[in-house]
Order: structure tokens, then sequence, then C-alpha cells
């Protein structure tokens, strides 16, 4: 190749690469949240993650490219590196050794999320933000668009919650419909950025932003509550505590009154609607809160004992690689209880475990759990470390640092508590990537 046509591409790639990476990322957030569509047989996931992967390829290729011109191969390393390229080997191999290869592969049925497929697009989607989401502006930058896009979502969630028709679609009409393709991701999501929320308020300077934030954190805590599992509803709570914890060491002592008043008062709000769907009407009385919440259609999720028994056993037939990908399902099939034949959900067919954590023991086997662990309790530490020291970070890093810390481990929270969905995988691997 001609030496000027060499030197034509690498200002091209340099100019433009900073350009495709954030308007692609913006692309894939965008679409995690909001895409659906029904020209495919699975209406949500399936359209969301051809926006991922075709972004997660496009960059590989331009950032090779890159490489291949400048003559120098540059990577950022993180704690995280050695777990998940662990993770990704022990899912290759399970999936070699697995008795349904293409399941595992591919995905059981329709659903792509958990198959070696998903997680090679997870693994090479961390390691391409990590090595090209640079500087605080453009982390805040982000975040900022993505915390106006999630209450876009919460304001969709709680309008199907009330009964009102945003589509003629009888396939949305649901008072769970919502753009993520379940309540759970979207709640998930909306718990993950509530840290972000309350450091805005906290460090607001204009009434503008503090009034705006307190409405997020509004809409974000009574979509949480009417709509969210345990799962969330502790992700959040932790959130919150870990964040005025820290805040605390900011001297919390010395808020305006309005940024005080901008923080209790939906706290409160979100408290007394919590409450109002928890209590039934007494005597005559009505409360349209409590006969929604009531009539709402919750995921089901597998117990924690069906699921470590499940897990166990195919621990016990596959301890190293497990049964491969995407293939809970079948181990539900081939291990569940007894028991669970006399249970009320005797005729339902589970392709997801308690927990992320059971499900990995089941599915990728001893190997895959140990790697799994390893990421957390590094993350942990990382986490630790800077939370530790707060008090001592600059404000401008403080105000991304601290909640980009706690939303992470919110997010190993909801991991132990529930199984994950591809949405919330991809808002958990941007908020790793970007602490990291």
């Amino acid at each position: 190749m001609d030496q000027p046509l060499i030197i034509d591409l690498r200002k091209l790639i340099n100019t433009y690469f900073g350009l495709i990476f954030k308007v692609g990322l913006i692309a894939v957030v965008l679409a995690t949240l909001f895409l659906f569509t029904n020209l495919f047989s699975e209406v949500y996931d399936t359209p969301k993650f051809l926006i991922l992967a075709i972004f997660t390829g496009l960059l590989l290729i331009l950032l090779t490219l890159k490489f291949t011109l400048t003559d120098k191969v540059v990577f950022i390393r993180t704690p995280l590196d050695i777990p998940l390229l662990l993770i990704l080997a022990v899912g290759i191999v399970s999936t070699i050794l697995s008795s349904s290869p293409y399941v595992s592969l591919l995905g059981n049925q329709l659903k792509i999320h958990g198959s070696l497929i998903a997680l090679v697009v997870y693994v090479l989607f961390y390691f391409l933000i990590v090595n090209n989401l640079k500087g605080v502006k453009e982390i805040k930058w982000i975040f900022n668009i993505i915390l106006i896009a999630s209450q876009i979502l919460a304001v969709i969630s709680l309008i199907s919650y009330a009964g009102v028709k945003l589509l003629p679609a009888p396939w949305v009409m649901g008072l769970n419909f919502t753009t993520t393709g379940s309540s759970f991701s979207t709640t998930a999501i909306l718990a993950l950025l509530i840290p972000f929320i309350i450091v805005h308020i906290l460090t607001a300077s204009k009434p503008l932003f503090l009034i705006l934030n307190s409405l997020f954190l509004l809409l974000s805590g009574i979509t949480i509550a009417l709509t969210g599992t345990w799962a969330t509803w502790t992700a959040a709570l932790i959130g919150l505590a870990l964040t005025l914890a820290v805040s605390n060491l900011k001297n919390l002592s010395h808020l305006k009154p309005t940024s005080l008043i901008g923080l209790i008062a939906p706290l409160v709000l979100t408290a007394l609607v919590t409450i109002l769907s928890f209590i039934p009407p007494i005597g005559g009385a009505t409360n349209p809160i409590f006969t929604q919440a009531q009539n709402f259609p919750r995921e089901i999720q597998l117990t924690f004992v069906d699921s470590w028994k499940i897990s166990v056993s195919a621990f016990r037939d596959s301890p190293f690689w497990g049964t491969g990908p995407g293939s809970f399902a079948f181990d539900f099939t081939n291990y569940k209880p007894m028991e669970f034949n006399s249970s009320k959900f005797w005729n339902l067919r589970f392709d997801q475990s308690f927990n992320e954590y059971l499900q990995v023991l089941a599915t990728l086997g001893g190997i895959g759990l140990i790697a799994l662990l390893s990421a957390t309790a590094l993350y942990i530490s990382s986490a630790y470390r800077l939370l530790s020291q707060a008090a001592q970070v600059p404000a401008p890093h403080f105000e991304l640092r601290t909640p980009l810390a706690i939303s992470g481990l919110a997010f190993f929270a909801i991991l132990t508590l529930h199984s994950s969905t591809l949405s919330l995988w991809v808002f958990g691997i941007l908020i790793l990537a970007s602490f990291m």
C-alpha cells in the first residue's frame, strides 16, 4: 500500500473514530432501552442484540485497522480482564463439550441471552468500552444522556402500569408493558442509576438541575416501587444508602436547605406510594394504588432452594465446564426436585436460575463460577478502596467515580438476587468499564 494512502487512512480513522464510537454507543444505549419490533419472532432481545453486535463488530474492525495503520497495539488493562477472559474461555470449552452445542452456541429457542454468542459480544463490548471511553467529560456526557433516556423509560412504564394503551398492537397492551422487554430489566436499570441522581441532587448548583433531578428520583423511585422485584428494591436501597453514607464524608451537613428538600421530598412521596401499594382498603374506602398493584402481572422467579438443587446436581455431573451456555432449561428438566411437582408452578418450565451465580454454576461449572466470583471480588475491592477515600476525591471526580462505584456494587447485588437479562448486562458492562 502506498505511503500517502496509509497516511490519509490514518488521518481519516483518527478523525472519525471517536465520533463513530460515541454515536454507536448512544445507539446501543437507546436501542437497549427502547428498541422492539415484531419483525423477529422474539420481539425485544433480538433487535437489541443485533444493534449491540453490529456496533461491537464495526468498532472491532475499525480498531484493528487503526492498530494496523499505526503499527502499534495499545490496550488498557483492568483487574476484570482475566476473570472475563476466563469466563469466555470456559464458555467456548463448555459449548464444544455440551450435549446441545447448537443451543449453547446460539441460545435456547428464541432467547439469545446466555448463549456463547452473547457471551462473546458482552466480553468484546467491555474491552472496547474500556479502551475507547476516556475522560471524565466524555463519561459524564454519556451518563447524562442515559439518565434522561431512563426517565423516558420510567414514564412509559408508569403509563402502561396505569392502564393507558400507548400503541394499538395487542401485544403491547399489558399493564407490565415496557420497552426493555421486562419489568425487571426496566427497574434494574433505574436502580443502577439511583446513585447518579442522588449525587446530582447533592451537588446541584442551579435550581433547575435540582428540580430536574428530584423529579428523576421521584419517577425512578415510584417505577421501582410499583413494578420492581425484591432484587431491584434491594439494589435501589443499596444505591441510596451507600451514596448518602459516602456523601456524609463530603460534609453532608453543609447542604443547602433546597438540596435537602429536593432529596427528601421524592423519597417521602416514593415511600408513601410504596406503603399504599401494600395496604388494602378498609371498610368502604377505595385504594386504586393497592388495586392496581394486585392486578399487576409480576414475573415468576424460580426459588433459591430449587435452583440450588438443580445447579448442584448439574455441577455434580459436569463439575469443570458445566452443561453449556444457555442450557439451564435442560438442567431444570433433568434435575428439578420431586417436591417441585407439588408446587403451584408445577406446570412451568424455567430457563433461568434464581440468580446469576447459580446459573453459572450449572451452565459453566465450577471454573466459570470461580471466574465470576473473582470478578465480583475484584470489583468490590476496587470500589471499596475508592469509597473509603471519598473524602479526598476532588469534587468533579467525586460526582462521577462515586456513583459509578456504587452502581457497580448494586449491579452485583442484583446478580446475587436475580438472574440477568441482556439489558441488565449492557448497562452493567457500561458501568463496570467506565469505573475501571
